[in-house]
């Protein structure tokens, strides 16, 4: 009676593991997207100031 038990656990544990894996890899890249899409904005708004302060 235990040992069915055990096996299905199992599985849904190894489901739940790579599910989670892929949860983290998902979201690794979305915020990665994100702190690209912020330094890109920040450099092109960074890059007048810094060419005032090359001519200065």
């Amino acid at each position: 009676m235990r040992r069915p038990l055990h096996t299905q656990n199992h599985t849904m544990t190894s489901l739940a593991g790579s599910s989670v894996c892929l949860l983290v890899v998902m979201t690794l890249l979305m915020v990665a997207s994100l702190v690209g899409d912020l330094i890109a904005r920040l450099w092109a708004e960074m890059q007048p100031l810094l060419i005032l302060f090359g001519a200065a």
